[in-house]
Formats: C-alpha cells, sequence, structure tokens
C-alpha cells in the first residue's frame, strides 16, 4: 500500500499518464488522504515550534495541489503552459527594457511583472504558440 501510494504521488507531480482509469479513483483518494494528514502534520510542527519541519510541510502541500515538483517552474502552473513551452519566456526580451522586468522570464512573478497588466503584453509574449482560448484560459487563472 506504501508503495503503491508513493507512486501514485509521483505520477501526479510528474503530470504522468496512468496506466488504468482505477489508478485515476486511487490518486484522488490518496491526494485526498494526503492533504489531511498534512495538514495534521503542519499542525504538530507549528505547535513545536519546528519552523523547517513546518516549511517542509507546506510545500509538500503545495505540490499535492498543484501537481507539480517543488522545483519545478512556477509558469507550469498556468493552464496549457507545459515544460516545452518554456523556452517562449525565456527567449522573450532578450535583454530589452520592458516595463519593470528585464531579461528572460523565469517565473511567474517576473511574468506578472514583465506584463504590467496587461494581456497584449502576455499575447505578443506567447506569440503563435498558444491558441487564443488557451491564452484566455490563462487570463482568467
Amino acid at each position: 500500500a506504501h508503495t503503491k501510494t508513493h507512486l501514485l504521488l509521483q505520477a501526479h507531480f510528474c503530470r504522468a499518464m496512468l496506466p488504468c482509469p482505477d489508478y485515476g479513483t486511487d490518486t484522488k483518494t490518496v491526494l485526498d488522504q494526503a492533504i489531511r494528514i498534512c495538514q495534521a502534520m503542519l499542525d504538530i510542527a507549528a505547535h513545536h515550534g519546528w519552523l523547517l519541519t513546518a516549511l517542509n510541510i507546506t510545500n509538500l502541500v503545495q505540490m499535492v495541489i498543484q501537481g507539480r515538483w517543488i522545483h519545478d517552474s512556477s509558469l507550469l502552473t498556468l493552464p496549457n503552459i507545459e515544460q516545452p513551452h518554456l523556452y517562449i519566456f525565456r527567449k522573450w526580451n532578450q535583454g530589452k527594457r520592458k516595463g519593470n522586468h528585464t531579461g528572460p522570464i523565469e517565473c511567474l512573478p517576473e511574468l506578472i511583472a514583465a506584463c504590467e497588466g496587461k494581456e497584449n503584453i502576455f499575447t505578443s509574449i506567447v506569440g503563435n504558440e498558444l491558441q487564443s482560448t488557451q491564452i484566455l484560459q490563462i487570463g482568467r487563472a
């Protein structure tokens, strides 16, 4: 049971396809339980003043909720953005000054600074790489 849970969590963080529909149901159960267990662990860590432990548990909860490894780019939390799309953000700007950001975009705060809340700037960044419906979904996120 522990090995299966571990593998299902790994698959969730990697967004891997599961070989059968039953594993999808099992993953949902594991994720629901994982959040509750992590919340209990966080309560205990906070009660004892274990800051590093509390921060690590918080990172784990974030990974479970977002379905991403903690070291993955925060840009991957946007709808329709996957690993192959990251080059779009890295190549943008090429060191030229635009708005509040200089250089390639590596994370969400840099994207927010570069776009200055303007959808047309974001559209110019993603160019022809995404469909207009995908861009709209990102704008709503």
